[in-house]
């Protein structure tokens, strides 16, 4: 999947709240191949409007952000957002890889 958006311009990047040791723990067990970034004090999570904030505060799952999906320009513009309420769903491949293709023609 990851070959096929790079075919079209698009590199795959992660982004959680969790600190990085957690973090790459989590990608070498579940053998994830893209690079995650660790958003510890979730400014990036934040900026993007994916914070949760319904959990309760104090806890270790306050804050923690919304699933979501963009697909960004060299620019850093957001051309495409997917982004879910609750964590067990995510959107397609395909879906995404369509929006990918769309993205990328002139």
């Amino acid at each position: 999947m990851a070959a096929s958006f790079a075919e079209l311009g698009f590199a795959i990047l992660g982004v959680t709240y969790d600190p990085p040791e957690q973090q790459a723990r989590f990608t070498a067990q579940q053998g994830i191949a893209y690079p995650i970034y660790s958003d510890v004090g979730s400014a990036v999570i934040r900026d993007l409007g994916l914070r949760n904030e319904t959990m309760t505060k104090g806890t270790r799952f306050y804050g923690v952000p919304w699933p979501g999906v963009f697909l960004l320009d060299a620019d850093g513009r957001v051309l495409a957002k997917f982004a879910e309420a609750d964590y067990r769903e995510r959107p397609a491949n395909e879906t995404l890889l369509e929006a990918a293709r769309q993205a990328a023609q002139p």
